[in-house]
């Protein structure tokens, strides 16, 4: 078994771990289970490091090793949504000019 095999299998078993024993919501169909988006992504991920040449194999099990380690400290974290619609967006106006960009607000 090689090394990023070995970290694939690591890092399977941390989204396990941690899809199994985290706090779920009322409304999540599969209660103390993982997402299967997380196996995907990782299976992706890790296949991609596979298929490297003969070598970057040493590379990619480093890497593989570095995310499994981001992955256990914390610091990337698969079963965690991203945070949207924190910050409105700002488009440039030019004085004189109409703005096409904002939709005017009318009262009913």
């Amino acid at each position: 078994m090689t090394a990023l095999m070995t970290a694939f299998f690591a890092e399977i078993a941390l989204i396990t771990y941690r899809g199994t024993f985290r706090p779920t919501p009322k409304k999540t169909p599969l209660k103390g289970l993982p997402v299967p988006a997380d196996y995907v992504g990782a299976m992706i991920i890790f296949t991609v490091l596979g298929a490297l040449p003969g070598q970057a194999a040493r590379p990619a099990a480093i890497f593989g090793w570095g995310l499994v380690t981001a992955t256990f400290l914390n610091l990337y974290n698969p079963n965690q949504l991203p945070k949207t619609g924190t910050k409105p967006l700002a488009f440039p106006t030019v004085p004189g000019k109409p703005n096409y960009f904002q939709v005017p607000i009318t009262a009913p």
